[in-house]
């Protein structure tokens, strides 16, 4: 396995557990959020649909020197439009979107490709997906268990990090 497909593989492995706990999200509670400056389970949905495909975009398709906060832009209000029930296929067209954008570089790309991160510092292109992609899909599904943990859902590290009910486990 090459480094890009252990990268990818990793991002897949985040789009598996997310969906996951999205299917544990308790009917009516979408709007809950713990606290007044937090976001709701369904604002963190909708920011969850984009934020990896945004930034891997940004590298692959934007300009060189430049955060290309466009392609934010882009995403972000194109989210805001999502209904709940449509955030399963939401998350498989940014895999598949991601997939592609994976086709557009090497492994060696990784080590050699300079790109800019979002506080316009320039860092190799394999740094930088793991800095963004991998550990914003990662943290933003802790968050998600957190919040269903909090609403009193069980759930246990197994969901959390594999993605299965203990049972299945």
């Amino acid at each position: 396995m090459t480094n890009k497909e252990q990268i990818l593989k990793a991002i897949e492995d985040e789009f598996h557990i997310i969906d996951h706990l999205y299917s544990k999200i308790p009917e009516g509670k979408l709007d809950f959020k713990p606290a007044e400056e937090t976001r709701t389970i369904n604002d963190l949905l909708r920011y969850i649909t984009w934020c990896s495909v945004g930034t891997l975009k940004t590298f692959m398709d934007g300009d060189d020197d430049s955060p290309n906060y466009e392609f934010y832009q882009e995403y972000s209000e194109k989210a805001k439009k999502m209904q709940t029930p449509d955030f399963p296929e939401e998350m498989k067209q940014q895999l598949d979107d991601i997939k592609k954008l994976f086709e557009k570089f090497t492994d060696k790309d990784l080590l050699d490709k300079m790109v800019m991160m979002p506080n316009q510092e320039k860092i190799p292109l394999g740094e930088a997906l793991i800095n963004t992609c991998v550990k914003h899909l990662t943290a933003y599904r802790m968050q998600l268990f957190i919040y269903l943990k909090i609403l009193g859902v069980k759930l246990n590290t197994v969901n959390c990090w594999l993605g299965v009910d203990p049972e299945a486990a």
